[in-house]
């Protein structure tokens, strides 16, 4: 299968853009069901940054980088 990962390989990490939307919710389960092949370490929002925390936290390595467009920002507590 052309997306199981190498012993060595690293995962590919992904940037996804529009995190919250019906799209972004639905690449964010097909990234979960390709296994550790590809990881998210940039998520990003345009409004609601409630759900992108949650989106955020529901992942298995958090993301390096978070972004909302919310006149305050989004920050994610260090576990």
């Amino acid at each position: 299968d052309e997306y199981r990962m190498m012993k060595d390989d690293k995962p590919v990490g992904i940037g996804l853009l529009g995190c919250t939307g019906s799209i972004g919710t639905s690449t964010l389960e097909v990234l979960a069901n390709l296994g550790p092949a590809f990881r998210v370490v940039t998520l990003a929002a345009g409004r609601d940054g409630a759900k992108l925390a949650a989106i955020a936290a529901g992942l298995p390595e958090p993301p390096a980088l978070l972004a909302c467009s919310l006149q305050q920002p989004v920050r994610q507590e260090d576990p």
